[in-house]
């Protein structure tokens, strides 16, 4: 591991979410960074005037202390050149440089993540579904990424747990802060099959600013997010948000339309968010990238009674046709002799809606592998476009 001091100091001196990719970019490393001195850091072109200021001022002192804790209280320290540092969020551009963590990360290493999060204040009912697809998702092999806080999070993770699947907390506070103590049990269950996990230094407490900050890491380790019950100025919406500009998938549980509990969550399906009601419906997203790992026959399961799946299919019916009755028709362009017989008739397959690689696969009964070559060459001349939810589109 890698002089953990100078990624601490780097992290107390620019501040957590700093954004550090170009000061890496050209200093390699935070050793590097310190050891240049202020005539370096002036001519590098990479830091501003107050930057280089915090930098002059500081020292390893802070850093230190922070390890001395770390030690007291078995906490790891996680730097992007460690083995276990999530390969998901070296793409972000605002990389946290220090995860402090209870538990194992390296258990995660070889796992597809998926994030399931909602309100604090969740109905009975989504507290169900949460729990139920939770358990679904490990079932099946994922890992289930959640904040650790009150609500669809904590059933996010007691479900992973009860199937005895693998989930991470990440948390929007030191791990040695008081914040939410009535959830200290559930994340030592989790820190012994998983991972508690947070950028903050041990003892900062949580405030409205932290969880935001937060948010980016549990959207930047999934590869989809799958959000419960979510009012329209839900925080839940901010990881949704954030996982679309990371380029991850979003999914949404269908709820009650005239609840405005369900408002953030059935307005993300209208705007493109792929409807859910089993853990199959996300992870089928992913099973012919991660075959070893998956196995949709577990992820079977429906998260809804039987009452719920009838009032979620008439709602989601409602929300297509809204959705529908908002898209003008797209006018296909003629294809050039050059195009390959595969893609003609995949091209063929295409209307006013987005379709998803399976949708083709049952309409055309192509290998899933001379479906991917074709759209790849569809898309590369310009005939389509994919858009969230790995579905693609007439350009």
């Amino acid at each position: 591991m890698a002089n953990e001091e100078f990624w601490i100091w780097l992290q107390n001196t620019l501040g957590v979410k700093a954004r550090v990719d170009d000061i890496l970019a050209y200093f390699k490393t935070p050793k590097n960074l310190y050891e240049a001195g202020e005539t370096e850091w002036r001519l590098s072109g990479v830091l501003t005037s107050n930057q280089i200021q915090r930098l002059a001022d500081s020292s390893l002192d802070g850093a230190f202390e922070i390890m001395e804790q770390c030690l007291k209280y078995r906490i790891k320290i996680i730097t992007p050149h460690h083995d276990d540092f999530p390969k998901g969020l070296k793409d972000l551009n605002d990389m946290p440089t220090v995860l402090y963590t209870w538990g194992d990360l390296s258990r995660i290493r070889d796992t597809v993540c998926i994030s399931v999060v909602g309100t604090r204040k969740a109905t009975q009912g989504s507290l169900e579904v949460a729990k139920n697809l939770s358990a679904s998702l490990a079932n099946a092999g994922a890992t289930v990424v959640s904040g650790g806080a009150l609500g669809i999070d904590t059933a996010a993770h007691t479900g992973a747990l009860y199937a005895q699947g693998k989930t991470v907390a990440v948390l929007g506070c030191g791990l040695l802060s008081p914040y939410l103590l009535e959830n200290r049990p559930l994340r030592q269950r989790i820190a012994r099959t998983g991972a508690v996990v947070s950028e903050f230094p041990p003892t900062k407490g949580a405030d409205r600013t932290t969880f935001p900050i937060r948010n980016r890491i549990i959207s930047g380790m999934s590869v989809g997010t799958v959000v419960i019950e979510a009012g329209e100025r839900s925080g839940s919406l901010i990881t949704a948000s954030l996982a679309i500009s990371q380029g991850r998938d979003v999914f949404a549980v269908p709820g009650d339309m005239v609840s405005s509990c369900y408002n953030g969550a059935n307005k993300l399906i209208q705007d493109g968010a792929r409807p859910i009601f089993c853990a199959k419906d996300v992870l089928e997203e992913y099973s012919y990238i991660y075959p070893d790992i998956l196995d949709l026959s577990k992820a079977q399961v429906p998260i809804f009674s039987s009452q719920q799946k009838r009032q979620t299919n008439a709602q989601n019916q409602g929300l297509k046709s809204q959705a529908m009755a908002q898209q003008k028709p797209v006018a296909k362009k003629a294809l050039v002799d050059s195009l390959s017989k595969t893609a003609c008739s995949i091209y063929a397959q295409f209307g006013d809606e987005p379709l998803h690689i399976n949708d083709i696969a049952q309409q055309t009964n192509i290998e899933i592998n001379a479906i991917l070559s074709a759209l790849t060459e569809l898309e590369i001349l310009g005939y389509i476009s994919l858009v969230q939810g790995r579905k693609y589109i007439i350009k």
